[in-house]
């Protein structure tokens, strides 16, 4: 449960970090490497995806037609707080919000 401990330069080149927990689990574990080992012998019953195929090209069709806009506020406020972040990189500052 303990995170990783990196350096200060390592750190300051990733812009997100996400903390995993591997808990252990007998049931759990067993589900994960079978459902892995039925997966992997193409075993069809295992994999049951909620939308067709035909589904999600239509909505990557529809998602390709928007054009999200960011309000100059917005893109103020954004760098703002990345510049605040970087600062507190140069100065051995913790990156956690």
């Amino acid at each position: 449960r303990a995170n990783v401990q990196l350096s200060a330069p390592i750190l300051s080149r990733f812009d997100l970090f996400f903390v995993v927990l591997d808990e252990c689990d007998d049931v759990a574990d067993y589900n994960v490497a079978k459902h892995i080992v039925d997966v992997h012998r193409c075993d069809e019953a295992v994999v049951d995806p909620p939308f067709t195929q035909d589904q999600m090209l239509r909505y990557i069709r529809f998602a390709r037609t928007l054009n999200p806009q960011i309000t100059e506020e917005s893109r103020r406020v954004l760098i703002d707080c990345y510049r605040k972040l970087r600062q507190g990189d140069t100065m051995g500052r913790s990156r956690t919000a």
